[in-house]
């Protein structure tokens, strides 16, 4: 199965780090273009992605993919989304992200 048909199946955070992983890899993720300032303002409370980043407490959103591999990690990141956004977490943030 190909990682879009993965991504288009749906999938749990569990899988989403090798998802994210494997994109990276193929060179067919680009967070930048994935969540633009446009996107975050628009369906978070940040005006854009440096604030985003900020509370996540990273410098690039390439640095997800590495957070994602510490299930503490992902609870801080799915509280960080869920407070501040209509996304209950990451996942669904990502899915919605992927669908524009």
């Amino acid at each position: 199965m190909s990682i879009f048909d993965r991504l288009k199946d749906g999938f749990d955070l569990a899988d989403i780090s090798g998802i994210i992983g494997d994109l990276q890899k193929e060179g067919n993720l680009n967070f930048d273009k994935i969540l633009s300032n446009d996107f975050i303002k628009q369906f978070t409370d940040f005006n854009n992605k440096d604030e985003l980043l900020d509370k996540l407490g990273i410098h690039d959103l390439s640095q997800l993919s590495n957070l994602l591999q510490n299930s503490a990690a992902k609870e801080k990141i799915d509280g960080v989304i869920n407070h501040n956004s209509q996304f209950a977490n990451l996942e669904e943030l990502l899915k919605k992200a992927l669908k524009r």
